[in-house]
């Protein structure tokens, strides 16, 4: 499958990186290399631009303050869901009491529309500014896409 096996299989030889790989040349083929990671790079970009933003900061203060309140120690949502408590096998009851707490406390100061808020923002600022490369992305995926139709097909 990812041409880490045998290097032929039933005397027809493998691909180079396996089938995996030849449907993906077949299907990036006419795309430049690195195009897809456009979107998720950009992604990335407005997701650290909202964390950055004055707003996030204060609700983030907010939430960890109800939190505090509730007996439970976080900076922000993000470093509560990584608490390694979490990951530990057994009894959940502390996890869920937490979650409701972190629930509460992201409706109470209304975490969740200020973190939308700000990242369609940033995301909005993203788009304004990589216009062009977007397109073309927009392009390469409707290239992707009639490669993956053609390949299906030919299936048997």
């Amino acid at each position: 499958m990812d041409g880490r096996g045998p290097k032929t299989v039933r005397g027809i030889r493998v691909p180079e990186d396996g089938c995996i790989g030849a449907a993906n040349r077949r299907v990036m083929k006419g795309v430049p290399p690195g195009a897809e990671s456009l979107v998720v790079r950009l992604g990335m970009e407005a997701y650290d631009k909202a964390l950055g933003d004055p707003r996030v900061k204060a609700v983030n203060a907010a939430w960890s303050a109800c939190m505090k309140r509730a007996g439970y120690t976080y900076p922000t949502p993000v470093k509560a869901r990584v608490d390694p408590r979490w990951r530990k096998p057994g009894d959940k009851r502390e996890e869920a009491t937490a979650a409701t707490a972190d629930m509460r406390c992201k409706l109470r100061v209304d975490y969740l529309t200020v973190r939308l808020t700000t990242e369609v923002e940033a995301q909005q600022t993203m788009i304004r500014t990589h216009g062009p490369d977007l397109r073309a992305f927009r392009r390469h995926l409707r290239t992707r896409l009639a490669n993956a139709a053609t390949m299906l097909a030919e299936r048997p």
